[in-house]
């Protein structure tokens, strides 16, 4: 289990944000490594000006 997917499972994280740049790759690995889907609410997004986003997500509250 990452220490990501160890953190949310605990609700020790209040916000997660992520870079995303869009480049054709191979095969990777996953933010989660195949844990079980994380619950998670989009919070904001930003256009960066070279292209890339920022996306944050917090801990849904259901």
């Amino acid at each position: 289990m990452s220490i990501v997917s160890q953190l949310l499972e605990a609700g020790l994280i209040d916000a997660l944000t992520l870079a995303i740049h869009s480049v054709v790759a191979g095969a990777g690995r996953g933010i989660f490594d195949g844990d079980a889907p994380k619950r998670l609410s989009l919070t904001d997004v930003q256009n960066t000006s070279k292209g890339n986003l920022l996306v944050t997500n917090g801990p849904r509250q259901d």
